[in-house]
């Protein structure tokens, strides 16, 4: 977004404070926020203004909620309601629910993106999500240092995690390998893997103590 010497535009202003340029201009025409500039007949809105209207804001509670496709629905539904339940329980009135259907690997996601742009402008208090990996599946400790520099909580509700999805997105990495290794020697990769799979330690079930 294209800023001038600590100044907004009119449009940039409006879409980093969520409102419509028509409303800007009724809040000008009325006195209720005057642009701080003008210059050859258009109209600059300060940083100083902006810092000062996002502190006013009320901020949200925002819930997330991811499964790797549409074949998943019922678990999306789950969530959903799971995160509403917590919503009303807490009294967050002020709150939003982003989905998205695609694999933690992406994070071209319209959801994850417009919860990341919020948590960015400072305009979200808590993200609530069912399990710690439904933002990313791996990275996601990005995630919570944001969060920490934005005095942002965030409240994981479920501790288990979903083994077919980690299955499913080992898969889809392999899968992308196929467009960048020779054909040749496709076969020869894929071998490797699965031997160094093997080789992964199994943990040992600890032993039972014995009752004395």
């Amino acid at each position: 977004m294209r800023q001038r010497l600590g100044y907004y535009r009119i449009g940039e202003f409006a879409k980093l404070i969520g409102k419509s340029t028509q409303t800007l201009r009724n809040w000008d025409r009325s006195g209720v926020l005057k642009p701080e500039r003008v210059e050859r007949g258009r109209k600059y809105y300060s940083t100083a203004q902006l810092d000062e209207f996002l502190a006013k804001k009320p901020k949200l509670a925002v819930g997330y909620c991811r499964v790797n496709g549409h074949h998943q629905k019922a678990e999306m539904e789950r969530q959903v309601e799971k995160i509403k339940a917590y919503m009303i329980q807490h009294r967050c009135e002020n709150h939003e629910i982003y989905t998205d259907y695609s694999s933690g690997l992406r994070c071209n996601r319209n959801g994850f993106k417009e919860l990341i742009y919020k948590l960015l402008q400072g305009e979200i208090k808590r993200i609530v999500v069912c399990k710690h990996d439904t933002m990313m599946r791996y990275g996601v400790d990005l995630v919570y240092t944001i969060c920490q520099i934005k005095r942002c909580d965030l409240v994981i509700l479920e501790e288990e995690f979903n083994f077919d999805d980690y299955c499913s997105d080992l898969a889809h990495i392999l899968h992308e390998f196929d467009d960048t290794i020779p054909a040749k020697r496709i076969n020869e990769a894929k071998n490797k893997v699965i031997d160094f799979i093997g080789k992964i330690p199994v943990p040992k079930k600890p032993r039972r103590r014995r009752r004395y």
